[in-house]
């Protein structure tokens, strides 16, 4: 096809690509089972070549993987992916993503962080007040705790309060 032409051009999705490209993918699968049949023949001339009789009968086994260059619509397929989650195994799901070359490992790696951020506390964890536990920068407004005051406000807090009395009394 034709790229430069300005109705290719522009803002389109990935599904769009997909079928102005459509062409050029049935090409690339004619070539691609091409390749696979060459890529056996050849491995079978080695394998007969080397004496290696066990290769020379597995070579059927042997599946090569292509990978296209086409871009995808990642935002789509989250999409996708968060609709079927409660319909579709997980390791389905993952196999979906482009980026992601082993799901098992993936779906190992997202128990291992669940585990960890279960052990570990979070910001976002309501824990009990305990008393008697200070920040260690109560004396930076100079506000330091004073037993004469009793309310444990601190000094400057306790100076504050008798300045206002002292106001509203002059009033």
């Amino acid at each position: 096809p034709n790229l430069s032409d300005e109705n290719f051009a522009g803002n389109t999705s990935g599904v769009a690509m997909e079928f102005k490209l459509l062409g050029l993918e049935m090409i690339t699968k004619t070539k691609e089972r091409y390749y696979t049949k060459s890529l056996h023949k050849r491995i079978q001339i080695f394998a007969s070549y080397y004496n290696w009789s066990q290769i020379y009968e597995n070579a059927k086994a042997i599946i090569p993987q292509f990978s296209r260059g086409l871009p995808k619509n990642l935002l789509e397929l989250s999409q996708i992916i968060s609709n079927l989650k409660d319909k579709v195994s997980l390791r389905q799901l993952i196999s979906l993503l482009p980026f992601v070359e082993d799901p098992d490992a993936e779906i190992k790696a997202l128990e291992k962080e669940k585990e960890t951020a279960q052990e570990e506390p979070t910001f976002s964890q309501n824990l009990p007040y305990e008393e008697g536990v200070t920040d260690g920068q109560s004396e930076v407004l100079g506000e330091a705790e004073s037993p004469e005051d009793g309310s444990g406000d601190g000094p400057g807090r306790a100076n504050r309060k008798a300045t206002r009395r002292n106001t509203q009394a002059g009033k």
